[in-house]
């Protein structure tokens, strides 16, 4: 990677964090910013290759400490956010030790001021997963499977489309799901009634 390569990726971090500020002060979700500077990194983080989330926010279902990550979604060959093997790992060590809930917030500033949603707890479920079949059946190339070159790139299903002070994260109901759902329902209190004339 060039130097020219870091300072876009530097520039492109801090435009996130910038905007998902913006998002928390829309949606009037409380938030502290967490300083990232090398001098205020705890020597604990350090030797236990803890990754520090980015914010802190509180919600009505809880507190969440949110890693904010830009992702150029054009490099992956399905158009997912990818992360590597050592972000995930570093980032559900913190919510591991200190009991933390702990979420990523993706965005490509490039394309988008869009946020999507994903709990580290799930990525590193379906991280461990792919790991652990990739050693059973292809053992040939599980050792580059953690390289820093092969990322992990996130499923669409792990992601949540939205984050508010009243609900947390959340998806959109598939109304069409839910008009069927409810159908099913009447239907079956209907049947019940029937039944029990």
């Amino acid at each position: 990677m060039t130097s020219d390569d870091q300072e876009r990726n530097f520039e492109n971090a801090e435009k996130a964090e910038c905007l998902f500020s913006e998002y928390l002060d829309n949606k009037k979700i409380p938030y502290y910013f967490i300083d990232q500077s090398k001098e205020k990194y705890s020597n604990e983080f350090k030797e236990n290759e803890i990754r520090r989330p980015d914010f802190i926010i509180h919600t009505i279902h809880g507190i969440y400490y949110i890693d904010v990550k830009h992702r150029d979604t054009s490099k992956s060959s399905e158009k997912r956010f990818y992360l590597n093997a050592k972000e995930i790992k570093r980032l559900f060590r913190f919510q591991y030790k200190f009991n933390a809930t702990v979420w990523i917030a993706f965005i490509n500033v490039k394309e988008s001021t869009e946020f999507y949603f994903a709990p580290i707890s799930k990525i590193y479920e379906y991280y461990e997963n792919i790991r652990e079949n990739m050693k059973l059946k292809h053992p040939e190339v599980y050792d580059q499977f953690d390289s820093r070159k092969c990322f992990i790139d996130i499923p669409n299903e792990l992601l949540f489309e939205h984050l508010s002070l009243e609900r947390g994260f959340y998806k959109e109901s598939n109304v069409c799901f839910i008009d069927n759902e409810t159908n099913y329902y009447v239907d079956k209190i209907i049947n019940i009634v029937k039944k029990s004339k």
